[in-house]
């Protein structure tokens, strides 16, 4: 049976009790400092999930930003080349007109 007997404690208890007391608080210690560290390991990593999420959607837009100036410099070409054949048609028909009416001229005289 155990009697839950008052009594003083010896100077060697207390520093027995002192030095138990001492490791629990350092092991609790150092628990907490691994949470801590955990705890910021996480917040770094989500934040370079979010660093590389934004690069990717800058990335994203830039390039459509790109694939949309090289179209309008395609349309733009497009544009320029289909000028050129129509100046280029009306130049041959106008060529053509002369060359007829140089033709009807000589069959007058």
């Amino acid at each position: 049976m155990c009697f839950n007997i008052k009594r003083k404690l010896t100077k060697e208890e207390m520093k027995e009790l002192e030095k138990k007391r001492r490791a629990k608080e350092k092991v609790k210690q150092k628990k907490e400092e691994e949470r801590r560290e955990k705890e910021k390991e996480h917040r770094r990593k989500e934040e370079d999930r979010k660093a590389r999420e934004k690069e990717r959607q800058r990335e994203g837009e830039e390039r459509k930003a790109e694939e949309k100036r090289e179209k309008e410099k395609q349309r733009k070409a497009e544009k320029t080349r289909e000028k050129e054949e129509k100046l280029k048609k009306k130049r041959k028909q106008q060529k053509a007109l002369k060359i007829e009416k140089e033709k009807n001229k000589r069959k007058r005289k």
